[in-house]
């Protein structure tokens, strides 16, 4: 922590004048938001919601009803009395690659990326919004990095529409980077997975020296599931749909439908892990056969279904690699100096905005 880090944090700045951005997870389902404030134990929660978004208003990242969604985050402005927000963008358009450049400032490696696009992604420099990583462990007169690279029309057109809503756009990112910067521990710079298991679809990110390095999107959701449980148990509410989902899970009995619906859950997601997994771990880089490979040593699960009961255990036991549900407070605070006001369970729907609410330099 440098000596300015260190001032701020044992006197921070007034909220008027530090202006922290919220992080604003938006996505097919809902808009998630949550805030982190300095303290002087570090970054507590300041404001959080959950805001569903009705079907049809975003579809696999696209935004089809403009003006619905125009109107659905100018209402969540003032309910919440936002202004800055640091939001997501869909993974689906962006592209990820890792490569080498010389030991130069962040300025230059940028310019030196623009030339390389071409040997990685069908998109020239003046359509695309560049940004990177450095990936840890590397040293002498060469870096590795992590390139992100996204449509920059796409990226306009989120920054738009929050403009519209009357919201001040920090930054915009893709959700795959954010969701790793909570999940992923920043002293662990060895190689994981990170799946984030959601509503209608997961995404499956590989991350390596700190830096993303692969990203993907399934269509394997857990929504199946709760549409099973409904069906099965009309009279059920939701707080017991969900003790069903939490607290039993695979090891549900008492309906073959839903324990069918379970399973399949469970084979799928596996499938689709186990894919990527196997490419990550025997794939050989053409361009440059020199670049860390990363082996990937443990998962880590996220994402509102990565509760459902036993999924660890089975991914673990089917993967044979370590399983675990992510602690998406360990990059923020303690829970020895304050308890968050997020239940545990709830915490993991909330990893994207999480780490967008994060600075990327406290990842």
């Amino acid at each position: 922590m440098t000596f300015t880090e260190r001032i701020l944090a044992w006197f921070p700045l007034p909220q008027y004048v530090s202006m922290p951005a919220v992080g604003m997870d938006i996505s097919d389902k809902s808009v998630k938001l949550i805030e982190l404030v300095p303290s002087h134990h570090g970054l507590r929660v300041g404001r959080f919601t959950t805001q569903e978004i009705p079907e049809g208003i975003i579809v696999g990242g696209k935004i089809a009803k403009r003006d619905e969604l125009v109107a659905l985050l100018s209402k969540l402005r003032e309910d919440n009395d936002l202004t800055f927000v640091s939001a997501s963008l869909p993974e689906e358009p962006g592209y990820i690659f890792t490569t080498t450049v010389p030991s130069v400032g962040p300025e230059e490696i940028r310019s030196l990326l623009a030339f390389k696009l071409e040997e990685y992604v069908p998109l020239s420099p003046t359509e695309a919004v560049i940004d990177f990583d450095v990936i840890a462990g590397q040293g002498g007169d060469q870096k590795t990095v992590a390139v992100s690279v996204y449509p920059q029309v796409i990226a306009k057109e989120y920054a738009d529409l929050l403009r519209d809503a009357g919201l001040t756009p920090v930054s915009l990112e893709i959700e795959a980077q954010a969701i790793s910067r909570a999940v992923v521990p920043k002293d662990f710079v060895g190689g994981c997975l990170v799946v984030d298991v959601g509503a209608v679809r997961s995404g499956i990110t590989v991350v390596g020296g700190g830096a993303v390095r692969f990203t993907t999107t399934v269509p394997v959701g857990g929504d199946s599931v709760t549409a099973a449980i409904a069906a099965a148990l009309p009279q059920a509410t939701p707080a017991e749909i969900l003790s069903i989902k939490n607290d039993q899970g695979l090891t549900y009995h008492d309906n073959a439908d839903v324990k069918v619906a379970f399973e399949h859950l469970a084979l799928a997601l596996k499938n689709e892990v186990e894919r990527y997994y196997l490419y990550w771990q025997t794939r050989k880089d053409a361009k440059d056969p020199k670049l860390p490979e990363h082996p990937i040593e443990m998962i880590f699960l996220s994402g509102g279904y990565a509760n459902v009961a036993g999924l660890p255990e089975y991914l673990s036991r089917n993967l044979r690699v370590p399983t675990k549900r992510a602690d998406v407070w360990k990059n923020v605070c303690s829970i020895d100096d304050a308890i968050p006001p997020i239940s545990y369970e709830d915490s993991l729907s909330y990893a994207s905005s999480i780490g967008l609410a994060l600075h990327r330099d406290e990842r």
